[in-house]
């Protein structure tokens, strides 16, 4: 059975009809192969599925036929790997494979003598298997205990970025990956509909990346790792959050290192899920949070040791401050639009927020790189923000001009002349302008400081 490797075709829903005797368009003739398509696999892997799988104790005897039938077809047709992909079929007959043997007499123990199912089943899997990953997996079993000991995205293979690359995949997995681990909003950060579109190539290609991890557990675990190394991209309530939250929970997970947050909806429970993802994520390396609004708590916060990039848009600095004690390595802090408290109100009332920095620990990271851009928060704050890094600051990033109009900042302290007496020895690259992430602005000026 030879297998090719294409981009994979648009999903199609099954068909309903699936107890009927199958139709030339169910099971084409062998010299019309070429006429398969998402909707033709998607039924047989329907019909196969409801014939061995279901509850149904005594199926009807016509449809082994069926199914004698398509195995006929599987093992001679010439089919494209994403076919098997995106319709589950590898699944199902991985399950069928491994699926408990009949009683005696039955007329499902009859079929199975006869046509030998399950045997068949597991040799289509172990020749899809060979055709995906180049190699044949020996069982169910020893799949699952191998990626358990050894996770094949960390072992053996070679490391490019931030994404581990397992030797043995094909083009089009590695296509997918890198468009994963490369897709960001740079250039569309202030505009949700662009951040929407990068979202939705980015969901299809981890889409792709799940499915094709149905046919070897072995491989689910290498596109686990590699997703999950990946930058992780939250603009909406999605399955996605709470596939993170039920990674992060499991005793063996990949660790999420690189997070972004793009949130624009108002006030409402995804802060309270988003606070509870982030306090899982401990091994996070780079986390931006562009609103989202998480809360986080004075106590019971693990630290973050490998957390060195945090990015913050438009958010309460008294709401975000607990976090702020516990990252031992930070380098980089970028701050956009914070205030010490936003001028919305939440819905409800979070327990055991921070409503001074007098009830948080001093922080312990030593800054290198500082972005400031239209934050007003006051002078104490302030001071206990970068008491720390006044020996270790390097580059400073300043936009003290508001865009929007100087109404805008009346009633505040300014920040700009606080943060101008904080300003350490060892800074040699001051940044005066607007913000970076207005790139079309006029800027005032790059100074390079002896």
């Amino acid at each position: 059975m030879a297998l090719h490797t294409f981009w994979p075709v648009p999903y199609v829903p099954v068909l309903n009809n699936a107890n009927a005797a199958p139709s030339k368009t169910e099971t084409p003739e062998l010299g019309h192969v070429n006429d398969l398509d998402a909707r033709v696999v998607h039924t047989w892997r329907h019909i196969l599925q409801k014939t061995f799988l279901s509850n149904d104790p005594a199926p009807n005897p016509t449809r082994f036929d069926v199914c004698r039938r398509i195995y006929d077809q599987l093992e001679h047709v010439d089919m494209r790997v994403e076919l098997y992909i995106s319709s589950r079929l590898g699944k199902v007959l991985r399950h069928i494979a491994v699926s408990p043997q009949a009683e005696d007499g039955t007329e499902a123990r009859i079929a199975d003598d006869l046509y030998k199912f399950r045997e068949r089943a597991g040799a289509l899997v172990l020749a899809i298997q060979h055709g995906i990953v180049g190699q044949t997996i020996p069982s169910e079993s020893h799949a699952s205990d191998a990626a358990t000991v050894n996770p094949p995205a960390e072992a053996q293979n070679v490391v490019a970025g931030s994404v581990v690359w397992p030797s043995n995949l094909p083009l089009e997995l590695h296509i997918a990956i890198l468009r994963c681990s490369l897709l960001g909003v740079s250039g569309a950060r202030s505009h949700a509909t662009d951040v929407t579109k990068v979202w939705n190539l980015w969901r299809s290609d981890t889409d792709f990346l799940r499915t094709c991890a149905l046919v070897s557990k072995a491989w689910a675990t290498a596109a686990q790792w590699l997703l999950y190394s990946s930058r992780i991209i939250l603009v909406t309530k999605t399955s996605l959050q709470r596939l993170l939250w039920t990674t992060t929970q499991s005793a063996y997970r990949p660790p999420l290192k690189h997070l972004a947050v793009h949130y624009y909806e108002p006030f409402d429970d995804f802060g309270v899920s988003l606070t509870s993802l982030i306090q899982q994520s401990t091994r996070l390396h780079t986390l931006e949070l562009e609103r989202g609004f998480p809360a986080f708590p004075v106590r019971g916060l693990s630290a973050f040791e490998h957390l060195s990039t945090l990015r913050l848009v438009d958010q309460a600095f008294l709401e975000i401050a607990p976090i702020l004690c516990r990252l031992p390595n930070l380098e980089t802090l970028i701050l956009h639009s914070v205030r010490d408290m936003l001028p919305q109100h939440r819905p409800t009332t979070i327990p055991g927020l921070a409503s001074s920095v007098s009830e948080l620990e001093p922080v312990t990271f030593r800054l290198r790189r500082l972005e400031v851009s239209l934050v007003f928060i006051s002078s104490a704050h302030l001071t206990w923000l970068l008491a720390s890094s006044v020996k270790s600051l390097q580059h400073v990033s300043i936009s003290p001009i508001s865009h929007i109009g100087a109404g805008v900042v009346d009633g505040f302290p300014d920040v700009y002349d606080d943060l101008s007496t904080l300003l350490g020895p060892h800074v040699t690259s001051l940044h005066m302008g607007m913000p970076d992430w207005r790139p079309s602005w006029p800027t005032l000026g790059h100074y390079r400081l002896a």
